[in-house]
């Protein structure tokens, strides 16, 4: 009876704690916030994730308008990026930042030139379908002159015949990255972990002071 007594006056005291409360009530914000932010970061890293999940509308690339009907314009659109056309490359680089991530044109020599946010959330995936794109466009104009078969030789000189194994295990949702994963365990397992330690010693400490 003693004990029963005794966790029913532990019970109440700390539902009626406004620390121990506020503490819960952080720790579920953090959790449901950093579950969020885990899915979003998974996805914004993953090139695969974010075309199936359609985050390609969130690629936004300035062009100027020489860019249209080029065989650049064709090899950025392959890479599933959401184009944006300006009059002039100053009006592309002003938006950069605000209105698009990246800025590809055409520099003095042909070659191909970026300006690229590098706060932007999506820099490594922009960077890897830009240097694709690029590339693509490098030997397409340099072997022009060549069938399209003959170009897609050089593009892929060597085709591997791959037989899926495992499916079941293949990354379908952000939760299941390797990127998601490596968030949780390095930041919320051990937060997790530490904060019912914390609580439970103030608990600890109050009774006794209390008693």
């Amino acid at each position: 009876m003693k004990l029963m007594a005794l966790s029913r006056k532990e019970a109440y005291d700390i539902l009626t704690n406004r620390v121990y409360v506020l503490l819960v009530i952080v720790q579920v914000i953090i959790l449901l916030g950093s579950f969020a932010l885990a899915s979003v970061s998974s996805v914004a890293l993953d090139p695969g994730l974010i075309d199936k999940w359609g985050g390609s509308q969130f690629l936004k690339v300035g062009v100027p308008q020489d860019i249209k009907g080029t065989i650049l314009e064709k090899n950025l659109r392959e890479e599933n990026l959401e184009l944006v056309y300006y009059n002039d490359l100053q009006s592309a680089n002003r938006a950069l930042g605000s209105e698009t991530s990246a800025t590809v044109y055409f520099g003095e020599d042909g070659n191909v030139e970026v300006n690229i946010d590098a706060g932007s959330i999506f820099y490594s995936i922009l960077s890897e379908k830009i240097r694709r794109a690029s590339e693509s466009y490098n030997i397409e104009k340099n072997l022009g002159d060549l069938p399209s078969e003959e170009i897609d030789r050089v593009k892929e000189p060597i085709k591997l015949n791959i037989i899926e194994m495992n499916k079941e295990k293949q990354v379908k949702v952000a939760i299941e990255s390797p990127y998601f994963v490596g968030i949780m365990y390095g930041f919320m397992v051990p937060f997790i972990l530490f904060l019912p330690f914390f609580l439970a010693s103030n608990i600890v400490t109050d009774s006794i002071v209390g008693e």
